[in-house]
């Protein structure tokens, strides 16, 4: 049985690739170590899990938890290596290479390097026609802005297959209006529907602080976050919880109301169990005694 969380960086142990100014310290704050990079340019700057060149860490769960100290005047990148499927396609494995065909790495960012999204979109698309004739194949990233509302240490919770999900349903909204506005001469290009499937691993760079990071397959927030979570013991450390991008709620209360359903069962069985042994206690004794014969 997989565990209910992942450490990220127990997993990955001694592999991690550091590149450009990163150091190891005891932050003062939470009273543990943390990693500790310092860059104005998150691509030169980073901490990368797991180690290049070594086996992604395929896990199943798409709730991913980043325990980082931001800084709101400095730059940040979080990147989230997920592998998504098309489900309509039959897979076909090549181990040589570490992938399978019908399978595509979606990168999920976290990052205050664009104004918005709205405007980073905007300035993708400019005056280039090719956007228009794009299609959910070309569909390989996502990028969610976070601007820290102040310096500080915050886990940010990314539900990386909500993410990709909300992705493709504006991708393909957007093809609609710009189809709409052609001639309808040009063949039009089916979709592909690409789900997640595993997170490959984790990149962090730019000015940043890094405590750990964990992954589960169901969601959990501050006030029910596992105890190994915690990022500090200390009574007076504050950890902000923000979330990056779109959480699936309705998955959530989902999960809560199987919970809820597997706890009336459990405390139904738990009362029979306790009331056979009252039942039987009770029962008239069937046996023939010495003063019937």
């Amino acid at each position: 049985t997989p565990p209910a969380v992942v450490n990220v960086f127990k997993r990955c142990g001694a592999s991690v690739t550091r590149s450009g100014r990163v150091s190891e310290s005891v932050d003062k704050h939470l009273g543990r170590k943390a990693l500790v990079v310092d860059g104005d340019v998150p691509a030169a700057h980073f901490v990368r899990l797991p180690k290049v060149g070594k086996p992604s860490l395929r896990l199943a769960g798409a709730y991913a938890y980043l325990q980082v100290r931001l800084d709101p005047a400095r730059y940040f990148a979080a990147h989230i290596d997920v592998v998504c499927v098309d489900r309509a396609r039959p897979t076909r494995s090549d181990a040589s290479v570490d992938y399978q065909v019908g399978r595509k790495v979606v990168r999920v960012s976290v990052s205050n390097l664009y104004k918005s999204d709205g405007s980073q979109k905007k300035n993708q698309r400019g005056s280039d026609t090719r956007r228009g004739e794009s299609s959910v194949e070309s569909f390989g990233a996502v990028t969610h802005h976070l601007q820290p509302p102040h310096a500080g240490w915050f886990c940010l919770r990314v539900d990386v297959r909500a993410s990709v999900r909300d992705a493709q349903n504006a991708n393909a909204n957007e093809r609609k209006e710009l189809e709409k506005e052609k001639d309808g001469t040009q063949k039009k290009r089916s979709a592909t529907r690409l789900t997640f499937e595993s997170i490959k691993g984790f990149h962090v760079g730019g000015a940043v602080s890094l405590r750990n990071v964990f992954v589960s397959e169901t969601p959990f927030d501050e006030e029910s976050a596992p105890a190994e979570t915690r990022a500090s013991t200390k009574p007076d450390a504050v950890i902000t919880w923000l979330d990056a991008g779109p959480v699936d709620e309705s998955f959530m209360r989902t999960r809560e109301n199987e919970r809820s359903v597997q706890k009336r069962g459990e405390d139904e069985d738990e009362l029979l169990e306790t009331a056979g042994p009252v039942f039987s206690a009770a029962a008239p004794d069937l046996e023939p005694s010495d003063e019937d014969a």
